[in-house]
């Protein structure tokens, strides 16, 4: 578990988060209150979803297009900076872990719900972000001292 995770505010902006994504290499953000609590989820994709134009979910071959993006309309990209995290975060369907909740625990979670990563609380207030990448770290561990 990360115990200082990457976290952002309702009122930042996205390409703010975008940049720290960048430096971390943490695709789900916690959006958290002034009181820490979690009210949010903003991920790397919604991010992209936000940026891309929207005719692109709709086509099932894209090889036509360019693969460097030249030629596409990116002008939501333009305006990351002008999009707050608030109007893009998910609210609903918010899965998270209690911090003493065992590692196979939030695996199920995982699993069940399919995320990357989840944000672990302590009274509803976010204290640490658990990964996939932290449970294969976990089994990897637990492999390699039974061979």
């Amino acid at each position: 578990m990360s115990r200082e995770p990457l976290l952002a505010r309702p009122e930042d902006d996205l390409l703010a988060v975008a940049h720290q994504i960048l430096q971390t290499g943490q695709t789900t953000v916690p959006v958290v209150g002034a009181d820490g609590r979690l009210v949010g989820i903003v991920t790397d994709f919604d991010i992209l979803h936000r940026a891309l134009p929207r005719y692109l979910d709709m086509l099932e071959d894209v090889s036509f297009l360019p693969p460097d993006f030249e030629g596409l309309d990116l002008a939501e990209a333009r305006h990351l900076a002008e999009i707050s995290v608030a109007e893009v975060m998910r609210e609903e369907s918010l899965y998270v872990v209690e911090e003493e909740s065992t590692l196979v625990e939030a695996a199920l979670v995982m699993l069940r719900h399919r995320v990357r990563m989840l944000p672990v609380v302590r009274e509803g207030v976010v204290v640490g972000l658990v990964s996939r990448r932290d449970l294969l770290r976990k089994l990897v561990a637990v492999g390699s001292q039974s061979s």
